[in-house]
């Protein structure tokens, strides 16, 4: 972290600092820091009456010194206190070093709709649940400029991404979570040539359809009520699971003479709010040439897009793909990924470590 007063810079700076606010930016941006605990949507009143929050400087290549040994470069993000007063700034305190920088967004060029770390456009942790130690409070005066460590790598390349941060006045109750100026990497021939460029928010949409287009397997889409699904699929039993927290309910179909052999299919208030099929033709597809043209055609999209970290996104449904030698496919809506995480949450409160 660099703290800025006049240009001068805090003699607390170094290079071991440095090194190790890499360390940190990546588990920021890997979501490693982020505990699923529940859903939480934040305002953002007037973050500009407070602060101005953007990218400076040049980008400086790290090879190797990221998580996993990625490669990555270096960037340097500013906070300056424009509020006229002094502010609070709450980062994460570990060890002796204090990051100003809380979460890493993308923009999902699928939906025009920013995203963190983990494909959500809304944060999982509410600032009330939030550990101790990434909500330190640190004073910063009227005009203050702060740098903190920040960075991309070459995936970031495909849409614009920015940092959010947390601060307020101090006497607010709960601080605001402010968001940095997007801005895209720009790669050159050589590690050394890459640059960025502040973007707008300017974006259109590229998905374009609507639940009733989502994809179609063996006469199953999302939306479909239970009785229709019956009336397709009179002898395929379905069963009811987690009664206590929802409506919630599956089938599993199974027939080796269709390509789609396999599909499980999960119902919410009895309807089709999942599909989870099993394709012939796309088993070692992940090594065959155009891949994800393969996957698009095959589950009956209308038409291909590029997806967004191996998803396709859709206002009210998502199609996800991993990508292994026999690909996993699930086309889902909000609602189902709502009641799972509700799921997720009950059986860690539950869980108990002998």
């Amino acid at each position: 972290m660099r703290i800025l007063r006049k240009r001068s810079v805090d003699a607390t700076y170094n290079e071991r600092s440095d090194s190790y606010s890499v360390k940190v930016d990546m588990l920021i941006r890997s979501g490693i820091l982020v505990f699923i605990v529940g859903l939480w949507a934040v305002a953002v009143p007037a973050q500009d009456q407070l602060v101005k929050f953007f990218p400076v400087g040049v980008p400086e290549y790290c090879k190797g010194c990221g998580h996993a040994g990625k490669s990555f470069w270096k960037l340097t993000i500013r906070i300056e206190n424009v509020s006229g007063g002094d502010l609070i700034l709450y980062g994460s305190q570990l060890g002796d070093e204090f990051h100003a920088l809380n979460m890493f967004q993308r923009r999902n060029p699928n939906v025009c709709e920013w995203e963190y770390g983990y494909g959500e456009s809304v944060r999982r942790v509410p600032w009330k649940k939030m550990q101790a130690h990434e909500k330190v409070p640190r004073v910063l005066k009227a005009g203050e400029v702060l740098e903190a460590g920040g960075g991309f790598d070459e995936w970031d390349a495909n849409s614009p991404i920015r940092y959010t941060a947390f601060i307020g006045k101090p006497s607010d109750p709960i601080p605001t979570e402010v968001f940095s100026a997007a801005f895209l990497p720009v790669l050159g021939a050589r590690p050394e040539d890459a640059s960025f460029r502040l973007v707008d928010t300017n974006c259109s949409p590229q998905c374009k359809i609507g639940i009733s287009e989502s994809p179609k397997i063996m006469g199953v889409r999302l939306g479909m009520s239970i009785e229709d699904f019956r009336s397709v699929y009179p002898r395929v039993e379905i069963q009811k699971l987690h009664k206590k927290l929802a409506n919630y309910k599956v089938a599993y179909i199974w027939n080796w003479n269709s390509d789609a052999y396999s599909i499980y299919v999960t119902f919410i208030n009895d309807k089709v709010a999942r599909i989870e099929p099993k394709f012939k033709s796309l088993n070692k597809a992940r090594d065959r040439e155009g891949f994800w043209e393969r996957i698009s055609s095959t589950i009956g999209m209308p038409h291909f897009w590029e997806p967004f970290q191996s998803k396709w996104k859709c206002p009210d449904f998502v199609v996800e793909i991993i990508p292994n030698e026999d690909p996993t496919i699930s086309i889902h809506t909000p609602e189902y990924m709502k009641i799972r995480d509700l799921i997720n949450e009950e059986f860690i409160k539950n869980l108990t470590i002998p």
